[in-house]
């Protein structure tokens, strides 16, 4: 197996037309034209199913939010045969979610002009932390490969990598 830790981000689509472009300043009137169900899986995520892809077994350990966000996560991980055993659900958490508005013309490229980006605030809690090690110290023994992406959050602790290094 081929173990993942990550920080999982989700990221939604908006799309629309610009109405107006105003003559003075830089607010855009915007249309919302669809809201789409596209979801993306970006950083950690997207890790673990490029490795899922090229033949790799990856098995994801994280936290996911009770919201659609980590509902959206969990089931693009068993589309992709991905097993989500070791991702778990703490109270109070949101999964990091990034929403991106696309706006252009009816027949034009649609471009990005605003992201808004729900993220937890914060270092990792203590009971998550005991959590992610106890999931590590589970499956490491005779793992092929460790990743490590947390890109800035605080995600992994000192101890975990200090684990990490010594398989």
């Amino acid at each position: 197996m081929k173990p993942s830790i990550t920080r999982w981000k989700v990221v939604p689509w908006y799309s629309g037309s610009v109405l107006r472009v105003p003559s003075r300043g830089s607010v855009h009137s915007f249309a919302p034209v669809a809201s789409s169900t596209k979801l993306a899986t970006v950083a950690g995520a997207n890790a673990v199913a490029n490795l899922k892809a090229l033949g790799a077994t990856p098995v994801p350990v994280g936290r996911v939010g009770d919201d659609a966000s980590g509902d959206a996560l969990l089931k693009s991980f068993k589309r992709r045969g991905i097993t989500g055993q070791h991702v778990w659900t703490p109270e109070r958490y949101e999964t990091p979610t990034k929403t991106r508005i696309l706006a252009g013309g009816y027949v034009a490229t649609r471009q990005q002009v605003v992201r808004v980006d729900r993220e937890p605030e914060g270092p990792l809690p203590p009971s998550a932390e005991t959590a992610l090690l106890d999931r590590f110290d589970c499956w490491a023994p005779g793992t092929a490969g460790v990743v490590l992406s947390d890109y800035g959050y605080g995600t992994i602790p000192g101890q975990l990598l200090d684990r990490a290094r010594g398989l």
